[in-house]
This record gives C-alpha cells, sequence and structure tokens, in this order.
C-alpha cells in the first residue's frame, strides 16, 4: 500500500495502476476533509483498489464518516493501549460488535441495501488496523492483538522512535 496525503483523485488511479493493493488516505498528516474523504474513496472504487482511512486520531468521528464514504477500513494512529484499541473497534463496528451509528449512506448505496445485511457484511468485511506508537502499545502489544475485531498491526516508526526518545533512529535496541 501506499499513504497518500493529497486530496488528488488522479494520484489513487496512478497507484493502481502501478500495481499496488490498497491505498492509504491519510488524514491524520495530509490535507484531507470529509468531502475530500468521500471523493477519494470514489477514486478509489474506480480504480479498482481498496481505500483505508487513517483519521487524525484513534476516536476520531472521522472513522465512522469515512466508512460511511464506503472506504474499506481504518488505520487508527496513537492507540496507546487495549481500552484504546477497544474503542476504535467500538467506532467501526455496527452493534453487537460495536457502537457505529447506522444510516442510509454510500457504503450501503444509500440505504438501498438491506440494513441488516449491510451491517452483517461491514462488521465482517471492515478492516481495522491498529498503530503500534507508542509504549503504553508496546506494553499491551498482546492485548492489542487478541481483540476481538483487531485485523492488523502497523508500527508507526516516526512516532514510535520519537515515543521512545531515540526520533528516526530505527537501528537503536530500544526500537528494534
Amino acid at each position: 500500500g501506499c499513504f497518500l496525503t493529497w486530496p488528488v483523485g488522479g494520484a489513487i488511479e496512478l497507484l493502481a495502476l502501478a500495481g499496488f493493493d490498497f491505498v492509504v488516505i491519510d488524514v491524520e498528516h495530509g490535507f484531507h476533509d470529509v468531502e475530500s474523504i468521500e471523493n477519494l474513496v470514489r477514486a478509489a472504487d474506480a480504480a479498482g483498489i481498496p481505500a483505508i482511512v487513517r483519521p487524525p486520531r484513534f476516536d476520531s468521528d472521522v472513522a465512522s464518516r469515512a466508512l460511511d464514504a464506503g472506504a474499506a477500513g481504518i488505520l487508527a494512529p496513537r492507540v496507546a493501549s487495549a481500552a484504546d484499541a477497544r474503542t476504535t473497534v467500538e467506532n467501526v463496528k455496527f452493534a453487537p460488535e460495536g457502537r457505529r451509528g447506522l444510516g442510509g449512506v454510500r457504503a450501503n448505496r444509500y440505504g438501498t441495501q438491506p440494513l441488516a445485511e449491510f451491517v452483517r457484511e461491514s462488521n465482517e468485511r471492515t478492516v481495522v488496523a491498529i498503530q503500534i506508537e507508542t509504549p503504553g502499545a508496546l506494553v499491551e502489544l498482546e492485548g492489542i492483538a487478541a481483540l476481538p475485531g483487531v485485523d492488523v498491526l502497523y508500527v508507526g516508526p516516526n512516532d514510535l522512535t520519537q515515543a521512545l526518545g531515540i526520533p528516526g533512529k530505527i537501528d537503536d535496541a530500544r526500537y528494534t
């Protein structure tokens, strides 16, 4: 995959043509608003490449809005504990697995897909990736990995090395 910080749909088309498996729409560090996220998800759908959205925080309402737009999943930044990871899963999944709000949105073809079917399919297919980038997340790594609904653990090297007091030093024993 590739991280995209600019709200340029053509860039997603080029990433798909270049053979990337997915794109991460980086709202944490990028220049995106809710409308650009929806437009980029549409571009990803048209290009046949899944869009994962990284919201500004693990508990941001941007996550559910990106999923409503049709994003394939969420990459949750700055998760510091298993409790934070659980909050992420709850915000991304519908009941009974979570507490995401349900509406007639693009992801369910504006309510034309039967809602029970949409909820079931969405809970099954939505990717929940958790960024490991704090000392707390390292301490609780096994607990985070064992949480139902967590699909991917992704090390955020820049923030993790910074949090460990060794910014950018990926060869340091504290990081490796």
